[in-house]
């Protein structure tokens, strides 16, 4: 098997549930090989996949809190593009469309793409307009997307089957000054390194798996320079971390927030709070060639 970033050699690390996970022997991409075919992630990502769905005192516990992340994503965001007066911005996998809420109200305008036919329904109607289109960004016109100043990626690289050929696709419809703005689950983060294979991040339907090293090579072979890497700043609340824990079962760590989750009082498991978990802020500029 030959890694996708840089042609080297992969080697077998474990099994992801069924799937064989594999790590490159230079630049140490990790990825699934094969792939869970589609009607085994389309069962995964059913109407239950997102935490909170279904319940509505949880969903307007969740909406406070992705609001309480957007704004720190777009207080980051912003310093990357000054002078850019109303930005013109995409979000690639928006779900139910809260990050595209609260970066409208803060000036920009924005658009969205997302698979789920009724994600595509809820962001639109919390939108209040028809912002968001149903399907993949390979298979819609990029005459009828326009061109970006910047495009959005949360949670979502991992998730796709060829980054290189997705970023590509990303990079074409950004203006000559656009920025991508990436955030995926980091290998080398604290809690990678300290959960290995029982990390919370190691699931069926995350294809890939990046650290800062073969993130920046993948950006450059799609056409689109690095900026600025840091660690990813998420607002949870104990909540919505115990809905997880038994969700995507971690030994231990999985049984002991059930007994918290059982102790702590409300108040304090609804309770917001600014942490670094998992993943990374990833941010590049598209790449301007020069003429020789």
């Amino acid at each position: 098997m030959i890694c996708h970033v840089c042609e080297s050699e992969m080697r077998y690390r474990f099994h992801i549930d069924i799937h064989p996970l594999y790590r490159c022997t230079v630049c140490r991409l990790e990825c699934l090989n094969p792939q869970p075919g589609d009607a085994v992630l389309r069962a995964i990502y059913d109407e239950s996949y997102f935490l909170g769905s279904g319940d509505s005192n949880n969903e307007k516990l969740m909406a406070k809190m992705k609001k309480s992340t957007a704004l720190g994503y777009l207080e980051l965001l912003n310093t990357h593009l000054v002078g850019v007066e109303n930005p013109r911005l995409l979000e690639v996998g928006c779900g139910s469309g809260d990050f595209l809420v609260t970066a409208k109200e803060q000036g920009y305008s924005v658009a969205g793409v997302e698979i789920s036919r009724a994600a595509v329904r809820d962001a639109n109607r919390k939108l209040e307009e028809k912002a968001v289109m149903q399907g993949e960004l390979s298979n819609l016109d990029p005459e009828q997307l326009g061109k970006f100043d910047c495009c959005v990626l949360f949670d979502v690289l991992e998730h796709v089957r060829n980054p290189l050929t997705f970023l590509g696709n990303l990079k074409n419809i950004l203006n000559d000054s656009g920025v991508c703005f990436v955030v995926t689950p980091s290998l080398d983060s604290w809690s990678a390194k300290l959960l290995g294979r029982h990390w919370m991040e190691y699931k069926p339907e995350h294809l890939f798996y990046f650290d800062e090293r073969n993130i920046k090579s993948l950006l450059n072979h799609a056409g689109l320079s690095p900026v600025s890497i840091s660690p990813n700043w998420k607002v949870l609340n104990f909540s919505y971390i115990n809905s997880h824990m038994q969700k995507f079962r971690v030994p231990i760590l999985s049984s002991v927030s059930s007994v918290l989750s059982t102790l702590l009082p409300r108040k304090l498991r609804e309770q917001n709070f600014r942490i670094v978990a998992s993943g990374m802020n990833v941010l590049a500029n598209k790449r301007q060639h020069r003429s020789v």
